[in-house]
């Protein structure tokens, strides 16, 4: 768990293992709880993981469509059939990860 990670800071690491396990929830201000509810909804973490998932994966896919766009070599078809490529190759990739990691689906 990443508040192990933090060892120095007690007083947050104890509050964290507190929220996490689900401990002294009258403490809790609406606010903290509100979070706890939008977190804890399946659809919202899976479409937090796929826009995450999207935005590293699109950076990457913008720099090399630009490179090839701008590339004196390449053709203008070249970076039209990368990204089309692309588009099946991310399907791909998030199914991958799905099956990997399906915690974060379910």
């Amino acid at each position: 768990m990443w508040c192990q990670v933090l060892p120095v800071f007690d007083k947050v690491t104890t509050k964290c293992r507190e929220w996490l396990l689900g401990n002294d929830l009258m403490d809790e201000t609406p606010s903290t709880t509100l979070n706890r509810g939008v977190l804890g909804s399946k659809a919202l973490r899976a479409l937090l993981v796929f826009s995450a998932f999207r935005a590293v994966y699109g950076a990457g896919i913008l720099a090399v469509t630009y490179l090839l766009a701008t590339s004196g070599e390449a053709p203008l078809w070249a970076s039209v059939a990368f990204l089309l490529t692309s588009m099946v190759v991310s399907r791909v990739i998030f199914r991958a990860i799905k099956r990997k990691w399906p915690v974060l689906f379910s």
